[in-house]
């Protein structure tokens, strides 16, 4: 017999299932209870709750009704059964095998269109195999598989939800011949006939060996077993168990139900369901399936009252979103026969709890919708609208918190979070609910929490690296696809390679200028062209490796047959390194030529199995990785052997098969395990909880799209009830979700563009809900507020705004106070400042005095303190004439570099902080074109090479073709001809300077020898002069960052000059106090000091160097410089930088030291320009500002 129990809550079905087992045990003690449920964790909550109501859970065994319907078959009907063949993933193969064939006939030239454009046309050079006819534009196999696996998955659905098709098309039959009256013009569409005509012949060549009416697919073993189970004759219910529970289910495709109803004949089945609404509701409609109806009825001439009759009182959100169960729902009630049930099932709690969320839920299950009034400070319902994925998982964390803390009776078990796609937001829970929170009496609580639904390959990221191996032969294999396979342990230790010897394969990789590409052949073949050029290829990489091992350090060498530039190792150590990193790219060539050509299946499996072992060092991979490999292995295996298919066909499509397995590889299921559950929104995630959460719900996200092939018959046919369809799945979850709440619903999506604030639009779910709320529910003594704009959260961009540390009083419940942040890492931005606690501690201290007043005081002297460190006080000093002060000795080049950056400096060297920043990302691709930096260092090479033998007899041709070369061969240059552009640009670009010190360096030079004290301090160092003078050289156009430096110098040498004899200068020689400054475009004489000016500007350079160790200075030598040569406008565009177009580039406010002396300075802000008059430097450079002479490399002097 078939007996139904709907309710409208989960509990109550569950108590129903207990019940039973409770009071009708069956009959054999070892028997198992067969309970068919739709997601395991459902399941699992079940055997709970049975556990809870009986004391035990034992001996039920939970089935999902596919594995269930094949159990009962395997049971019933004779053997051996072929089913499996016609499973979409063993299909596809017999797809693949017969398509290539079928493609050139006329009935499939649409689906060679459909396939043409998916793909661009295959190349001869292609290093896949392609199909096609002479003539006919060729495909290629891997485009040709997924194309079978497309048609497999369609033909699956005609297997659940069509199975006449099939059995009309295994009958010679179309379509059509099984529609009457209107629904044969469905069918009968030039488009519809097209598409049939090479499905059906594509369906019935599957399996050719195998006579039509011998098949056993899906569609066919369900009517046999519906047969079969109705044929038993009495006393056979041996074969059957004793009775079957189908549980929660909210959707079963038509065929699978029959079987169930069939079974009812011989044995109980207890159907326990979930129904929302307590009446039938199986005609009730959205509001645009009634706008549809009303139309469709006035056109046909219904009167306009008539139409107006013909409108059902419904509730707006069940009519929207419960097609699902309504279809569901209506199928089961075709049957008339229904447990005579005591007891009501369904709970109303309107009545008992008027929250917002309970008076919904009791609208939906009894069908109306109806006006209410709630308290101002009802918290069931909460919206959050965020910035982005991040915020909303932190504002989620300071919601669960809040919530916990002023709930006590609730517990982390009691609370689930669903989202449409865990993998989008797995990264930040981890992040966030990682952390720990402080209590108000210090102590440290973590929420616990469980990411159920996650895909292995998260946890174990050696599974994708694996995964890339397998397709090796397809890839790049650029310089950090293959560096990333080196920190994994098992494959690092297959090399032998120790962790800290990473760095030093980094940094060879970087100074060899390894960009991808195993060689030029694997390049030629990856962009199927010719000679695309080896210079930054792994194989170039090694020859200069094992050049300088062998033919010693010289600049340029030939090594099997090519010119290197050698790349020297020091120390037997790195060499036997270079050893192993030769032997890791001969194992990618060794996996480059396994993976080559076409393969039978089983020998594809053996390669792949040889990379396995090839790669991975055995002894130091996880179980759970070496279980996913040998599951994915046996599961091509078994489908290779059903399907019998024995073609070669290229290698990559068994390894992309492999890799997709491994992908989809589960954790082991961790929901309900007593922590907060976050999971992805899926089917029969009715569980009850105390709090749900829905995260991430925004427009085209949720509910989540569904793309079916454009041949797809079912899309282009009449729907029936029963049909599956991705986004009624979705409403109905939804609806699920919201019924499944018992005490508050949150719901987050992202409100706001991240980039500039505007606004994003929820889901229409979400916006129905909204539009309800706003409709049916008023505030009390509030009419006119809005109740979605108080229940809605507006969360701000940044975790540490003040609105969510600041305490805030609310005026009227419509004023909207954010949760509280439990986020300690911003807290010191709000805490109080230290005036107010300077005062606090006044003001106790003084309460302390006053209450200390009656203590005797006694007269006497402080004691103070020992401090070893301390300098000694005068008056502890005994009076010694003969005492000399310590003079501090100050070298020359801390000097400068204190006085040219004395933010870096005091930063740097006094507090010892230095900015660190990320390496940089390995480059990918080769050069195109030279960026500034590269030029500038392309410059500073070819200067240098003209410099260094500027004296010997030779041309500069001559002297720079060492240069390019060098280069060139690096793989640092554009391919030619662009190679010889970019270094003639940049060499003509040098001419002048050369030129200018090639002049420079034909006057003699000399070294200047520094050493005298002055202002209790002792200045050491050397200077070279050119021609007696001070001589800067920059190959920047501008360089104002250096100008402050040579200031400094130049001070330095006129007061030698004016003060002081020079000791170690060669006699007779007079220094010139006329410095240089010369970049590559202009000359800056700085002019002659006078000997005051020269003296006191020497004077308040070292008290400026005293002022650096003891604060940090804001001097920013760009924008100082610009102010005094080029005014406040030019300098502030300097500070502020450009941020937008081509030419965008960092202004000095974006200095990090600067931005740092602004975060600890009060009077500093990031944006405003610091006072740049009052600076010492600046007062000293302005004061000559007109007697700078600036001039072009000829000498003409410049405006």
């Amino acid at each position: 017999m078939l007996k139904f129990y709907p309710s409208n809550r989960t509990e109550n079905l569950a108590f129903i299932i207990a019940e039973i087992m409770r009071r009708e045990p069956l009959k054999k003690i070892f028997d198992q209870e067969k309970v068919i449920i739709q997601s395991f964790g459902m399941g699992t909550w079940l055997q709970q709750q049975i556990s809870e109501e009986l004391g035990i859970s034992a001996m039920v065994e939970c089935s999902m009704p596919a594995s269930f319907i094949w159990k009962l078959a395997e049971a019933l009907l004779p053997k051996p059964l072929q089913v499996q063949g016609f499973e979409k993933q063993n299909l596809r193969w017999q797809l693949f095998e017969q398509l290539p064939s079928k493609l050139a006939q006329p009935e499939y030239q649409r689906l060679r269109r459909y396939a043409k454009s998916l793909s661009p046309n295959t190349d001869e050079g292609s290093a896949e195999p392609a199909l096609g006819n002479a003539g006919d534009e060729a495909l290629s196999q891997s485009l040709v598989f997924d194309m079978a696996s497309v048609i497999a998955d369609v033909f699956d659905g005609y297997q659940n939800y069509r199975p006449e098709w099939l059995q009309a098309w295994e009958q010679g039959k179309p379509i059509k011949s099984l529609a009457s009256g209107l629904d044969s013009k469905d069918y009968s569409s030039p488009q519809f006939t097209e598409l049939e005509a090479w499905q059906a012949d594509l369906w019935c060549s599957v399996y050719p060996d195998l006579p039509l009416a011998q098949r056993q697919h899906r569609s066919s073993l369900l009517t046999r077993l519906e047969s079969c189970i109705r044929a038993l004759p009495k006393g056979a219910e041996l074969q059957l168990p004793e009775r079957i529970f189908v549980f929660g289910l909210s959707a079963l495709p038509p065929r699978m139900l029959a079987v169930i109803k069939a079974l009812a004949e011989h044995i109980d089945i207890h159907v326990v369901v979930n129904n929302p609404c307590r009446y039938y509701w199986g005609d009730v409609m959205s509001e645009y399936q009634q706008l549809l109806l009303n139309q469709s009825l006035l056109a046909r001439g219904v009167s306009a009252e008539t139409v107006a009759e013909n409108f059902i009182e419904h509730n707006t959100l069940l009519a929207s979103w419960g097609k699902l169960g309504r279809d569901y729902m209506s199928l089961l009630m075709q049957e008339e026969i229904f447990a005579d049930l005591a007891t009501e099932l369904y709970d109303d709690l309107g009545d008992e709890d008027n929250s917002a969320l309970n008076l919904i839920q009791s609208d939906i299950l009894n069908l109306q919708n109806q006006h209410h009034c709630v308290n101002p400070d009802d918290k069931s319902i909460r919206f959050a609208s965020c910035h982005n994925h991040l915020r909303e998982v932190e504002a989620l964390h300071d919601y669960l918190l809040n919530t916990l803390d002023a709930n006590p009776g609730l517990n982390a078990r009691d609370i689930i979070v669903m989202v449409p796609d865990i993998e989008d937001y797995a990264a930040y829970i981890e992040a966030v609910f990682s952390r720990l929170v402080y209590d108000r009496h210090g102590q440290t609580h973590s929420l616990p929490y469980v990411i159920a639904d996650q895909a292995l390959n998260r946890h174990q990221p050696l599974l994708e690296c694996i995964g890339n191996l397998l397709i090796l032969e397809s890839s790049r294999m650029t310089a950090a696809e293959l560096l990333d396979c080196l920190d994994f342990p098992a494959i690092r230790q297959r090399f032998s390679i120790d962790e800290d010897e990473l760095l030093s394969i980094h940094h060879w990789v970087k100074v060899l200028n390894v960009r991808w590409g195993l060689s030029e052949t694997h390049r030629n073949k990856i962009l199927n062209i010719e000679d695309a050029g080896g210079e930054t290829t792994w194989l170039a990489a090694l020859k200069r490796l094992l050049s300088a091992y062998i033919l010693g350090p010289v600049p340029v060498a030939s090594f099997a047959g090519e010119q290197v530039i050698p790349e020297e190792v020091f120390g037997s150590d790195q060499q036997v390194l270079v050893g192993k990193f030769v032997r890791f790219i001969d194992v990618v060539e060794q996996t480059l030529s396994m993976q080559a050509g076409e393969k039978h299946p089983l020998d594809a499996l053996a390669t792949i199995a040889d990379v396995w072992r090839l790669w991975l060092d055995q002894d130091t991979l996880h179980e759970s990785v070496t279980q996913a490999m040998a599951k994915a292995l046996e599961a091509l295996s078994d489908e290779f052997r059903v399907t019998g298919y024995e073609k070669a066909l290229p290698f990559s499509i068994v390894a992309q098969q492999v890799k997709q397995v491994l992908e989809e590889e589960q954790v082991s299921q961790r929901f309900l395990s007593g922590r907060i559950n976050f999971c992805t929104l899926m089917p029969m995630r009715s569980v009850p909880f105390s709090l749900v959460c829905l995260l991430g719900l925004n427009e085209g996200k949720y509910p989540r799209p569904e793309n079916k092939p454009s041949f797809d018959l079912m899309a282009r046919s009449p729907g029936r009830v029963g049909d599956r369809s991705r986004r009624d799945d979705d409403r109905y979850l939804f609806l699920e979700a919201l019924l499944s709440a018992r005490n508050y619903l949150y719901i987050s999506y992202t409100g706001r563009n991240i980039s500039d604030n505007s606004i994003r639009y929820p889901s229409v779910l979400v916006s129905e809900l909204q539009d309800y709320c706003r409709t049916y529910f008023k505030i009390e003594n509030e009419a006119d507020a809005d109740v979605v704009e108080l229940w809605t959260k507006q969360h701000r961009l940044q975790a540490f705004h003040s609105d969510y540390y600041c305490e805030k009083v609310s005026e009227s419940h419509s004023e909207k106070i954010l949760d509280k942040s439990y986020n300690m890492d911003w807290m010191t931005l709000f805490s109080p400042k230290q005036e107010d606690l300077s005062r606090g501690l006044e003001l106790e201290s003084r309460e302390e005095d006053e209450t200390n007043a009656n203590v005797l005081e006694i007269d006497a002297p402080p004691l103070h303190q020992f401090d070893m460190f301390a300098e000694p006080q005068s008056d502890q000093l005994v009076e010694d004439d003969e005492t000399e002060i310590q003079i501090q000795s100050l070298s020359l080049e801390e000097l400068l570099s204190a006085l040219s950056s004395p933010l870096k400096y005091y930063y740097q060297k006094i507090l010892g902080l230095k900015v660190s920043k990320l390496p940089d990302d390995l480059e990918e691709s080769e050069a195109f074109a030279l960026d500034r930096l590269d030029i500038y260092a392309l410059k500073g090479d070819i200067l240098r090479t003209v410099v260094k033998d500027m004296h010997k007899e030779v041309d500069s041709d001559t002297l720079t073709q060492a240069c390019f070369d060098q280069w060139r061969l690096s793989g640092r240059l554009p391919k030619a001809p662009l190679d010889e552009t970019y270094f003639a640009q940049a060499k003509d670009e040098l001419v002048d300077l050369s030129t200018y010190i090639e002049r420079a360096l034909a006057k003699e030079a000399s070294t200047l020898v520094i050493d005298f004290q002055l202002s209790g301090k002792r200045i050491v160092g050397s200077l070279v002069l050119l021609d007696s003078a001070v001589c800067e050289f920059s190959l920047s156009r501008s360089s104002p960052a250096l100008f402050f430096s040579s200031w400094v110098k130049h001070v330095v040498v006129n007061y030698l000059f004016h003060h002081q004899v020079a000791p170690g200068h060669e006699t007779g020689l007079e220094l010139k106090t006329e410095s240089r400054l010369i970049n590559a475009e202009q000359v800056t004489i700085f002019p002659e000091l006078s000997a005051a000016d020269a003296k006191s500007y020497m004077e308040g350079l070292l008290e400026l160097f005293t002022l650096t160790g003891q604060e940090a200075l804001p001097f920013l030598p760009k924008t100082a410089f610009s102010w005094i040569f080029e005014g406040e406008s030019k300098a502030r565009k300097i500070f502020e930088g450009n941020k937008q177009g081509y030419n965008a580039r960092e202004g000095e406010m974006d200095d990090p030291y600067w931005q740092r002396y602004c975060l600890y300075t009060d009077h500093a802000e990031v944006r405003v320009l610091p006072d740049i008059e009052s600076q010492r430097l600046v007062k000293q450079v302005a004061a000559y500002k007109e007697e700078f002479i600036f001039t072009d490399l000829q000498g003409e002097v410049l405006k």
